[in-house]
């Protein structure tokens, strides 16, 4: 484990007795060209069935895991990669905790995006596709949105887009407003992140 500190949020969610599976589906990197440029063009479909084909899989491996109650969360791209799994699939994640989502490609970094979806002008099917704002009305299953008013890499609008979209659509939603920037460097704000997260995740899919 070269980075245990990397894992303590799973930590915390593993020692309140929920089974914590972490999958990297294609896109992720450190793989190959392939694996990761899986996701041209579009952010979301490959990789998020590959997450549920896995999840599946090792529910079929473990009768421990209970797929009936199963949730996701994530922060930044995981944090997009959650508010699109809870609204896309909710067959399989009954509820799902969305730290600092990266909600419309176009209002984020273009270095990184432009890599994989070209420019809006070029490719708008792709921020088409690529944007939780155009499910966001399907959302049927709990969402707890998570962010700092000074994030300085996914910008707070994001989630401010999101909420609109949610309101428009009469989907209920919980917004967690934090006092920090992307990374929350103060372990005390984290430490009640991660609390919050857990006891959401606790009421959510014990139920």
């Amino acid at each position: 484990m070269r980075n245990p500190r990397a894992y303590l949020e799973n930590q915390c969610l593993a020692d309140q007795g929920f089974i914590v599976a972490s999958l990297d589906g294609r896109g992720t990197p450190g793989r190959d060209h392939d694996w990761e440029r899986a996701t041209k063009l579009n952010f979301i479909d490959i990789p998020l069935q590959d997450q549920v084909d896995g999840l599946q899989a090792l529910g079929h491996d473990i009768p421990e895991m209970d797929l009936g109650h199963a949730g996701i969360t994530g922060w930044s791209f995981g944090g997009y990669f959650t508010a699109m799994a809870t609204t896309r699939r909710p067959d399989v994640f009954r509820a799902g905790v969305a730290g600092a989502p990266v909600v419309d490609f176009a209002d984020y970094d273009t270095a990184y995006t432009e890599r994989y979806l070209g420019t809006p002008q070029a490719q708008p099917d792709a921020y088409r596709k690529t944007s939780v704002l155009t499910y966001a009305a399907a959302l049927s299953r709990p969402l707890l949105i998570m962010h700092g008013l000074t994030d300085d890499n996914v910008y707070f609008q994001n989630s401010v887009k999101l909420t609109q979209a949610l309101i428009a659509a009469g989907r209920p939603y919980q917004l967690l407003l934090l006092p920090g920037t992307h990374q929350l460097p103060d372990p005390v704000l984290r430490a009640r992140v991660d609390e919050a997260r857990a006891g959401f995740l606790a009421e959510k899919l014990r139920k």
